[in-house]
């Protein structure tokens, strides 16, 4: 049987946020798709973990998360493609959902799944409220932890992800977005607070519109990066010395 969906991971010491077990196991019990785990050079034991798990797995030391979606895109061989976000998760529900739609809709299409964070917050639920009906319908940005999925020839005409340590995924909207408007999906795509958690809900949003004030002044990403990064190394090992 023909896989319908390619489903990429780009992973970085992912074992102490808890996801990534939870998606394998999510995942492995679904028929027709292919995952494929592009990994940044862990070094908790996310690569034991998850090698027998993938259907493809391959590392890239001190790579971004672009150059791993990138890669992985490149190593799929199915026509309809999810860039998984390490830290969501997504049901089974939501991908019979992307099957159904892919199945009726007969044209190209990118867009992502319902946000929600994995935390009951007044203020988080805000964002992720803003994230769906806001930020989507005005700017047509959809960030990777909505698990963006795009048509394969769309990824194609696109070019893929940008070169970049952060705001990938905007980027990456805003050349897809040119073509078509994104579509949300109802499932949800739940994700880690693990930002929130660690800096405070008002710091990191204030740390948001600060580094989207640094996109949009074209700033260096390395450097924006290293800012955001500061204390998680979430996406990749930072090295300042290399930047400054």
């Amino acid at each position: 049987m023909k896989n319908e969906i390619s489903i990429i991971i780009p992973t970085f010491n992912e074992i102490k946020h808890g996801y990534i077990n939870k998606i394998l196991d999510e995942l492995c019990n679904i028929k027709g798709i292919e995952i494929i785990i592009v990994d940044g050079g862990s070094t908790d034991g996310t690569c034991q973990l998850v090698k027998s798990r993938a259907d493809g797995y391959f590392s890239i030391k001190n790579s971004n998360r672009a150059q791993r979606m990138n890669y992985g895109f490149a190593m799929s061989k199915a026509d309809l493609i999810i860039f998984h976000h390490p830290r969501s998760f997504i049901s089974k529900s939501a991908i019979d959902e992307l099957k159904s739609f892919n199945a009726n809709t007969g044209q190209e299409f990118w867009g992502g799944f319902t946000h929600r964070f994995d935390k009951d917050s007044l203020w988080l639920k805000f964002t992720s409220w803003y994230s769906n009906h806001i930020r989507r319908k005005i700017s047509g940005i959809i960030y990777l932890d909505h698990c963006i999925f795009s048509t394969r020839n769309l990824i194609k005409k696109t070019g893929g992800f940008p070169q970049r340590d952060i705001f990938e995924d905007t980027v990456f909207s805003n050349r897809l977005y040119k073509s078509i408007k994104p579509v949300l999906l109802k499932n949800y795509s739940i994700t880690s607070s693990i930002r929130f958690k660690q800096n405070g809900f008002f710091v990191q949003a204030i740390l948001n519109l600060v580094m989207k004030a640094c996109f949009l002044c074209r700033l260096s990403d390395m450097k924006m990066n290293i800012i955001y990064e500061k204390g998680l190394n979430l996406n990749k090992k930072i090295n300042i010395k290399t930047i400054l």
